[in-house]
């Protein structure tokens, strides 16, 4: 994996504090699956390392139970589920809404979107962990709140491998 001062170089870059970038649209064109140096960036924060010995997520559940899981306990207590998948940043094609009104935001062009295999935990699997009731709406920032059954029935969520930055800081099981 490059660097993030050599995938700056390879990318249009929007912004640096929140670094935001996207791919040139003939490299993205270039692939079904975008290569990880080509994936766009949009972050709303700084991009951090997380150190994998500290890291924890907080899951607050149903019943008094809350799960304070590290990645070790995400990689080797739930079931690894991997979709392919693609994302794309509601902002894509800024620049050419710019053209008919005026809007704010990052001026992108068409590259806020990539395929990729995406690695991780269902959220339903750590739901039900917590025991979270099936009549809760869920909030997870930055999505809208939403229904169990949709948490529950699709994608993984909660990731440990990623296009753009993949975590090879722990062993596979």
């Amino acid at each position: 994996m490059s660097s993030l001062s050599e995938r700056k170089a390879r990318l249009i870059v929007h912004g640096d504090q929140p670094y935001n970038a996207e791919p040139p649209l003939g490299r993205l064109r270039a692939s079904y699956r975008t290569p990880a140096e080509d994936f766009y960036v949009r972050s709303h924060g700084d991009l951090r390392d997380l150190d994998p010995d500290t890291w924890r997520l907080t899951v607050e559940g149903g019943a008094g139970v809350t799960l304070e899981l590290s990645l070790r306990d995400l990689r080797t207590r739930f079931p690894e589920a991997t979709v392919t998948a693609t994302m794309q940043c509601a902002g894509n094609r800024l620049a050419d809404m710019r053209a008919v009104a005026p809007v704010s935001g990052d001026p992108w062009d068409a590259g806020a979107i990539g395929t990729a295999e995406w690695t991780g935990v269902r959220l339903g699997d750590l739901l039900r962990e917590a025991r979270v009731s099936r009549m809760a709406r869920i909030s997870m920032w930055p999505l809208r709140a939403t229904t169990w059954w949709k948490v529950t029935r699709t994608e993984p969520r909660s990731h440990w491998a990623r296009p753009w930055r993949p975590r090879p800081c722990l062993p596979t099981p």
